[in-house]
């Protein structure tokens, strides 16, 4: 990574409104990708 830093990689796979959720809670805490069909 970048800069040394140790941010996690969170994969987030559908979920609807709790997937959408779930990425917005932590998309400042970690690399977050939202994977939504």
């Amino acid at each position: 990574m970048e800069g040394g830093g140790s941010n996690k990689r969170v994969v987030v796979v559908g979920g609807g409104a709790a997937g959408s959720l779930i990425a917005r809670t932590l998309q400042f805490g970690a690399d977050l990708v939202l994977i939504d069909p």
